[in-house]
């Protein structure tokens, strides 16, 4: 029966079926097994409404991020030189272009603006993040040798293989079945150093996020080492020189709130600039961290990093300096795969307690209702995470690396 509902024929014969996968989805199933069966077996969903859901702004920001890196690189413009002064007029007219396109990829959209004043509030609020971020990847750019190569760019695709996509990733699972996983990166940056280019792959978050080994080691947050995956497959279709893999980062879209007092320590602009770090996992090559962030010296503008006296350099809880592993992130990824075709999915929502803070697997979920889960009658149906164990399981893989470098 599982195999009924979630097996899909291969792009080639000599596959036979596969299971299709989105990284989305798998979060979902580590999130909740049964939520997973909802919605991608029975094929459940909430229904749509007509309002500034969190998808349509969503596609409204990476449309307009997209636009506005695309027209800078097809015209060989400058991210830095747009910063200055004299260049003002002509990124206004960029960011209103990005704007104009973005809108337009939704026709709905200006029926829903002007459907109420909550609408129209809420779409001004929309359009001021993006002004803001634009001018912040302009101002970015001063400060790094990294430059934005390609945005929106999709591994995996369903069907036929458009221009400019990668391939999905392809892991073996049982009874000779594959799972192909798709996704899409929302930035790729490159940076030039020596014979080597060092690629960075860069995720639009509305909220804040950062890399939580918890989250990753149980399958909860999968997006950044899969896109490196991803990525690393799929590394001789970029057309670019020694490629090698630098990182994977948050940055948030959003229009930071500065306080008053902030602004006798420095100015406005830098402030604003500080707000919007990425944030998550860097290679530790010093020579490299330093040409991501020339301010490291001084006030690291770009990253959650600090280079101490002695040419040391450290990161905050906020990023993690280490080399990429990704193998934990694939055998989460075949697990996953094994267990769905399976058929054995339990109501297990997890459920996470860090000192005073509690997190289930049923915060956010729009299918309460069917699961009919009792917090206090059915407490031995969560899935416990530990923190420890995770912490434990990375360090060990930190310490072979290290050992593994000194032979």
């Amino acid at each position: 029966m599982a195999q009924a509902l979630y097996l899909r024929a291969a792009p080639d014969d000599e596959r036979g079926r596969v299971l299709y996968a989105s990284i989305s989805q798998l979060q979902d199933f580590y999130i909740n097994q049964y939520e997973y069966f909802l919605k991608y077996g029975l094929r459940l969903q909430k229904r749509d409404e007509l309002t500034l859901s969190n998808d349509r702004i969503g596609t409204f920001f990476h449309k307009a991020m997209e636009t506005f890196v695309t027209t800078i690189r097809e015209n060989n413009l400058s991210f830095a030189d747009l910063a200055h002064k004299d260049n003002q007029m002509q990124r206004d007219q960029l960011i209103d272009h990005a704007l104009v396109t973005a809108q337009e990829n939704q026709p709905t959209l200006l029926r829903l603006i002007n459907s109420s004043a909550q609408a129209q509030f809420q779409y001004q609020q929309l359009t001021a993040i993006v002004k803001t971020m634009l001018i912040t990847l302009c101002r970015q750019a001063e400060y790094t040798g990294s430059q934005p190569v390609k945005t929106e760019v999709q591994f995996g695709r369903i069907g036929n293989q458009q221009p400019g996509n990668l391939g999905s990733l392809d892991y073996p699972l049982k009874d000779n079945h594959h799972i192909y996983l798709r996704g899409r990166i929302d930035r790729i940056d490159n940076l030039k150093q020596g014979n080597n280019n060092f690629l960075t792959v860069v995720d639009y978050k509305s909220s804040n996020h950062l890399f939580d080994l918890t989250s990753a080691y149980y399958g909860l947050s999968l997006q950044l080492l899969t896109y490196l995956n991803g990525l690393q497959a799929n590394l001789t279709e970029l057309e670019t020189n020694n490629p090698r893999l630098a990182g994977a980062l948050y940055l948030r879209l959003n229009n930071p709130t500065i306080k008053a007092a902030e602004l006798k320590k420095s100015s406005l602009d830098d402030l604003k600039l500080k707000e919007h770090q990425y944030k998550g996992i860097l290679l530790n090559d010093p020579q490299l961290l330093r040409e991501l962030d020339k301010s490291l010296d001084k006030q690291a503008f770009l990253y959650p990093l600090k280079e101490y006296k002695n040419g040391k350099i450290k990161a905050n809880k906020e990023a993690l300096l280490v080399t990429p592993q990704q193998n934990m992130n694939k055998e989460l990824v075949i697990n996953a795969g094994n267990q769905i075709l399976s058929g054995d999915l339990k109501l297990n929502p997890y459920r996470l307690l860090t000192g005073s803070n509690r997190r289930t697997g049923l915060d956010y979920s729009d299918f309460l209702d069917v699961f009919q889960f009792d917090n206090m009658l059915d407490q031995q149906n969560y899935r416990d995470l530990n923190p420890n164990l995770a912490k434990e399981a990375f360090d060990n893989v930190v310490q072979d690396d290290d050992e593994e470098d000194k032979k």
